[in-house]
């Protein structure tokens, strides 16, 4: 279903348009393990089924090259990530391959997540390859009076203007560089 929604998603968009990815909750744990698996296949180590990757197609968007920035919101990545030996590793974002294709757009990781929601964590400090990953943890009060001291702030993301609006800024951000840097 994921290599599925990345080709067509680069039929619509363009085999070389930059990656944006927003996700939410268990979708962080989903999109963080598919890119891993996609930055780390190789021969010598295949990750990625046969079968996905004749879905996936042979674009950069759909093979993860032009995964340019990477919102997550109300991410369980850290409790996800204790099964692994100090947390594991995290994908590279900006894609490694990113500057074969836009030399001049830089990425960003960006992690919102409310300390009252028992399922976001910041994982920035998880260990040093996140630290560096991950461009910036954003503590958020997500949702309204009602909602943003508890537990179900979880499920307001979405609707937050602290979440909004740097996401909003940064794809302004990368249509502006795109753009200006190939006119």
């Amino acid at each position: 279903m994921f290599a599925d929604s990345l080709r067509r998603l680069a039929e619509q968009a363009g085999p070389r348009a930059p990656l944006c990815v927003i996700s939410h909750s268990l979708g962080t744990v989903i999109a963080s393990n598919f890119f891993y698996d996609l930055q780390a296949h190789s021969p010598e180590k295949p990750l990625i089924a046969q079968n996905v990757l004749e879905k996936l197609g042979d674009t950069p968007l759909a093979r993860g090259e032009t995964l340019t920035v990477f919102y997550t919101m109300g991410s369980p990545i850290a409790l996800w990530s204790l099964r692994y030996e100090n947390f594991g590793k995290p994908i590279h974002v900006p894609s490694p391959k990113l500057r074969s294709h836009y030399p001049h757009l830089t990425g960003e990781w960006v992690n919102f997540y409310d300390k009252a929601d028992i399922i976001g964590y910041p994982l920035k400090e998880l260990n040093a390859d996140y630290h560096r990953e991950v461009t910036s943890d954003c503590p958020v009060l997500a949702g309204g009076p009602f909602t943003f001291w508890n537990p179900v702030s979880h499920v307001e993301y979405f609707g937050d203007t602290d979440v909004l609006g740097p996401i909003a800024d940064g794809l302004v951000g990368v249509w502006q560089t795109i753009n200006t840097s190939q006119a």
